[in-house]
Order: C-alpha cells, then structure tokens, then sequence
C-alpha cells in the first residue's frame, strides 16, 4: 500500500510543471474561447495518463 501512495505522489509531483503551465496560459490568454476550455481539460488527462503509465510501468524512474 505505502508503494501506491508513493507512486501516487510521485504522479502529483510530476504534473507540477503543467499545472504551471495552465497558469500561465490562462493568464496571458485570458480570452482563448472554446479551444481552451476543450483542449486544457484533453492535454491534463493525456499528461497524466503518460505520467500514469510510466510510473506503473517503471516505478524507479521517479
């Protein structure tokens, strides 16, 4: 179980810079229109699912 909320924090950590990068995107492009509220929600679950998987799949390499 300790593995699993490890590797649950290591995913945490590892979507870090792209929830900065959301951030920042909102803030510089406040009016994007319907590009933003589709594609950001797509690009999160992308990152995490790729996070996700190489942790599960190589749980040394975080």
């Amino acid at each position: 179980m300790r593995t699993n909320r490890r590797s649950f924090i290591n995913v945490l950590i590892a979507l870090l810079p792209t929830l900065c990068m959301f951030y920042l995107l909102i803030e510089l492009f406040p009016y994007t229109g319907l590009g933003r509220v589709i594609m950001l929600p797509f690009i999160f679950m992308i990152n995490a699912v790729l996070i996700g998987l190489t942790v599960f799949f190589n749980p040394q390499i975080l």
